[in-house]
């Protein structure tokens, strides 16, 4: 067994104390029955996991048709090439909304929280084609790129760093152009 400068016991410390302040509780509560070999969860944390679990549910009953829609891949791959995947066309043609493009948004967001990244980075790619929120599609690209990291979708992850990369260039030559100079490229970086 290899050394180490911490104890793992306050690893685990701290681990289980930045997990519980996140939506991940099933792994807080995992953390938590190590540390104190024990079997119980402790009230807060049950009641904060409820939470999450009804919050997930309400999201899952409000997005359902939607994602269901979406993971027809040979009619959304259609729509994009037909330039008619839109809000515009699937709310005539399918009865989607702006408001389901949005939920969608916060559905994909939970999921990450939790730490059910599967499928995140399929839906937010599909926020970023309808949504007209700049600043949201912005952020959606970010949440994509870590959805893509931490299941390890490398070449997808790259070709996010690279639009990253471009919309920070493009930023920076707007702001330029405009004679503004509180354009901070790294800021768009570290406020990720």
């Amino acid at each position: 067994e290899e050394d180490s400068a911490y104890d793992p016991r306050d690893i685990l410390k701290a681990t289980f104390k930045l997990a519980k302040k996140t939506n991940m509780l099933d792994a807080a509560i995992d953390w938590h029955q190590e540390l104190y070999d024990t079997t119980e969860i402790p009230d807060d944390l049950a009641k904060q996991r409820l939470e999450v679990l009804n919050k997930m549910e309400w999201l899952e009953n409000q997005c359902s048709e939607f994602v269901a829609f979406l993971s027809d891949e040979e009619t959304i791959n259609k729509l994009i090439e037909d330039k008619k995947f839109t809000v515009e066309h699937l709310q005539k043609h399918h009865n989607f909304t702006k408001d389901h493009v949005e939920l969608l948004y916060e559905y994909s967001r939970f999921r990450y929280e939790v730490g059910m990244y599967d499928d995140c980075e399929t839906l937010l790619k599909y926020y970023q084609l309808l949504s007209k929120d700049p600043e949201k599609k912005y952020k959606a690209l970010w949440g994509k790129l870590a959805a893509e990291i931490l299941q390890q979708q490398w070449d997808e992850a790259a070709i996010d760093i690279r639009t990253i990369i471009d919309y920070i260039d493009t930023k920076e030559r707007e702001e330029s152009g405009n004679a503004s100079r509180n354009f901070v490229p790294m800021k768009y970086i570290k406020e990720r």
